[in-house]
């Protein structure tokens, strides 16, 4: 039951970002089943130096978190994440996790 409600969580998040990056879609009604997803660049990064975009994953299964230091649910999603990538990783997968907090407070969080 825990991971049936974290996985819902962490698809509201996403279904969230989807409504707002791509006009509403979702809310108008619009079908985005095999459409190419919004764009993310990330330039910056906790883990890594490189520049991360999404098209530079295509073909790839990528798993978009969008989570903050002060999200009760975010924190618990964590733990599935890593049994996700533990699990998937060698077969391809990619998660990427997404917060618009600064590099100190996760630091100190992580």
């Amino acid at each position: 039951m825990r991971k049936i409600s974290i996985l819902f969580t962490s698809l509201f998040f996403m279904l969230i970002f989807l409504c707002v990056c791509q006009d509403n879609a979702l809310a108008t009604g619009k079908n985005l089943v095999g459409q190419k997803p919004p764009e993310i660049d990330i330039s910056s990064s906790f883990n890594s130096k490189e520049t991360l975009s999404l098209s530079h994953l295509k073909g790839k299964v990528v798993l978009v978190e969008f989570w903050a230091t002060w999200c009760p649910p975010c924190k618990k999603a964590i733990g599935h994440l890593k049994e996700l990538h533990s699990k998937y990783a060698s077969k391809g997968l990619i998660i990427i996790a997404i917060t618009a907090e600064d590099k100190d407070k996760i630091k100190k969080f992580v």
